[in-house]
């Protein structure tokens, strides 16, 4: 009697846990659908980056870094004219 209200027990949280497998499957399935969708949704270039996409060029990279460079230098330069005069 005791072993058949535990195999009850154990079907019953099978059953359960059956039932939360599938409706992950589902949500899954319908997850995958919609990214599906809106990624045939973004526009692609001819070069096969998506529209919008930061264009990575190596021009773009070296203004990039001479854009910091002279920040740099500016920042630099203040901070020696900042510092006190000494008379000669």
């Amino acid at each position: 009697m005791y072993n058949d209200k535990m195999l009850e027990n154990i079907n019953t949280k099978i059953e359960s846990l059956s039932f939360s497998v599938k409706n992950q499957l589902s949500f899954n399935k319908m997850i995958e659908t919609q990214i599906t969708q809106i990624a045939a949704a973004i526009p692609v270039d001819h070069s096969g980056k998506s529209l919008g996409q930061p264009d990575d060029s190596l021009e773009n990279v070296h203004v990039a870094a001479n854009q910091t460079r002279r920040k740099s230098l500016a920042r630099r330069i203040k901070n020696v004219e900042s510092l006190p005069k000494v008379n000669q």
